[in-house]
């Protein structure tokens, strides 16, 4: 059985060391290893860093650490799905909206729907998506239009939907 890492080791701190010394070891690691803080962003699922000689010990006394091996896991994000660095969504606007055009915010990017946007027409923004692993461009976003169609019309509602109905085939050859 291999013999446990000494935690201590592992944060290069005393073993007499106070809670605070602990404290301020760990955040310095975590923030050395932190992927915003490194190549490793944009780090898809199931990926494996590879970080020299901060594994087990030798098993020869006083032989050279081995490596720690980290496996990336990413927590789903209910806004978006992720395919590579590439994010997509769905955003749902009204039959007016798709007829005119309409404009989504977002909280990092602003977008203009063109007027005659079709039910499931997929927008693409060009890189506000994920960073890429290493040191490539940033993924795209790509934004599938639903359009939401009124369940339960208003008398005046209605009225202007036959219009526009007659609009139509009277404008048909």
């Amino acid at each position: 059985m291999a013999a446990q890492r000494d935690y201590y080791e592992v944060l290069g701190v005393a073993r007499d060391a106070d809670t605070k010394a602990i404290k301020d070891a760990f955040r310095d690691l975590a923030l050395k290893y932190h992927p915003d803080r490194n190549k490793e962003a944009g780090a898809e699922e199931g990926l494996a860093l590879r970080i020299p000689g901060k594994g087990m010990p030798s098993p020869d006394g006083g032989g050279v650490a081995g490596d720690l091996f980290a496996v990336v896991r990413t927590q789903p994000d209910p806004r978006f799905e992720r395919v590579g660095a590439d994010l997509l969504q769905q955003t749902t606007i009204s039959v007016p909206e798709a007829v005119l055009g309409t404009t989504l915010t977002a909280p990092t990017l602003t977008l203009v729907v063109p007027g005659g946007t079709q039910p499931d027409t997929v927008l693409r923004l060009k890189q506000p998506g994920l960073p890429a692993f290493g040191e490539g461009p940033r993924g795209d976003m790509f934004l599938r239009i639903k359009v939401q169609l009124s369940e339960r019309l208003s008398t005046p509602e209605r009225d202007l939907y036959e219009k526009l109905r007659a609009l139509a085939s009277d404008s048909k050859p």
